[in-house]
């Protein structure tokens, strides 16, 4: 097997193992245990406390609407800037 031929079974593998292991990873950076119910009752109510708390604090995300954590500057979800903490609005 030449150089070529290895960089491009070395590339495919690395692709194929990136496609099977990054939702898995991606799921627990999020929260949520492989195989748990995205539409459990009780976890759609938490999720929509977290984003009125969000909204209160103003840390929802304007590009893709993540509650983050009190004091984020940028968005932990999509990477997006927020916009400065200031007073409330009633």
């Amino acid at each position: 097997m030449d150089l070529t031929q290895f960089v491009v079974v070395a590339g495919i593998v690395v692709a194929v193992l990136t496609f099977i292991v990054w939702p898995i990873f991606g799921r627990a950076a999020r929260g949520r245990a492989p195989g748990a119910n995205p539409a459990d009752p009780a976890r759609i109510e938490q999720r929509i406390g977290e984003y009125r708390s969000a909204l209160r604090r103003g840390t929802a995300c304007e590009q893709c609407a993540f509650p983050n954590r009190e004091g984020a500057r940028f968005c932990q979800e999509c990477g997006a800037r927020l916009p400065a903490a200031g007073p409330a609005s009633a």
